[in-house]
């Protein structure tokens, strides 16, 4: 029942609205769904990014069945609580991206017009969570490679033998395309940064990568839960179940580090910004640093495994 306040208040909304020439007997319109707010954000802020296809799975996993239908004008406090408890059993990392994409959708709908300006995301204070620190370590890196060697499918020993040796992250990767290496260069036109990733084609991921049959345009045409599924069984495997697909890019900036290889070096390779702007003309001229460092990680991996990466790829899954 509403509060006599709250009834005068929308008295006085539907006369401002007839004094403004408002047909107030006319049906209100449908409501906008936050199922297709969300579709919205996506077609017009995630063409061509890496990000789109897992924040497109997280919201159809664990939002969708439960609040797609919803008004989404009408999301409140209590719904995002129940995203967030929903997508916690995958962890609180999981849960701060599902709420993040669905306040970026929000939000993209107010300024869309879909929305009306008035609406106001949920003001809640979300645990970020601590730094994360898991790396593989050198007792651990011949578990591991043993473990990728053993996996059945060619095309996923490939894929995370290049996550150890380039560093990259796990969308860029899947969604590298066979145009994107040429002339000894790999370029990831897509990142997460924003910034165009140039690496050096070195000789352990050329060999790597002529073992790959040339199936489509991608280099790996597979979807990350498909990549995600097959990680899980080799960790499990190695009895790594704690590590995670994003820790062998932890794995090698850690490895890095070991080997003395100097901050600005490293961030290069991550493609993180450091010491002002890194244009693409510099980037690609200082390969030659970049890949040095690359084979010294990679060597350094392979001597305490005792075992090349090719040796991995190639392994028949034995």
């Amino acid at each position: 029942i509403k509060s006599t306040r709250s009834s005068l208040e929308s008295y006085r909304e539907i006369l401002a609205a007839a004094v403004l020439g408002a047909d107030i007997m006319a049906p209100p319109p449908p409501a906008v769904t936050l199922g297709a707010v969300f579709r919205r954000w996506i077609a017009d802020r995630a063409a061509g990014k890496v990000w789109a296809q897992p924040a497109v799975s997280r919201f159809e996993r664990m939002v969708l069945p439960a609040f797609g239908t919803r008004d989404a004008a009408s999301i409140g406090r209590a719904d995002v609580v129940g995203m967030m408890a929903m997508a916690e059993d995958h962890g609180s990392t999981m849960a701060l991206a599902v709420v993040g994409n669905v306040r970026a959708a929000l939000n993209h709908a107010i300024t869309v017009g879909l929305l009306p300006e008035s609406y106001r995301f949920p003001a809640m204070k979300m645990k970020a969570q601590e730094g994360r620190a898991r790396f593989v370590t050198v007792t651990e890196i011949q578990r591991l490679l043993r473990a990728i060697a053993a996996h059945p499918a060619p095309r996923w020993r490939a894929v995370f033998c290049m996550l150890l040796l380039t560093a990259c992250r796990h969308g860029e990767m899947l969604g590298l395309r066979w145009q994107d290496i040429d002339a000894g260069v790999i370029t990831f036109p897509n990142t997460k940064s924003d910034r165009i990733h140039f690496l050096p084609l070195t000789s352990r991921m050329a060999a790597i990568l002529d073992t790959v049959p040339h199936e489509s345009y991608r280099v790996f045409p597979r979807s990350p839960q498909a990549s995600s599924g097959a990680w899980v069984q080799v960790r499990a495997r190695a009895g790594l179940e704690d590590v995670t697909i994003h820790d062998m890019r932890r794995t090698w900036a850690s490895w890095a580090a070991q080997a003395s290889i100097p901050l600005l070096t490293i961030k290069r390779c991550l493609n993180h910004s450091g010491g002002g702007d890194v244009t693409s003309v510099y980037a690609r001229l200082d390969l030659e640093t970049v890949k040095v460092a690359m084979d010294q990680v990679a060597s350094r991996m392979e001597a305490a495994a005792g075992l090349t990466f090719l040796d991995v790829v190639r392994s028949g899954g034995d």
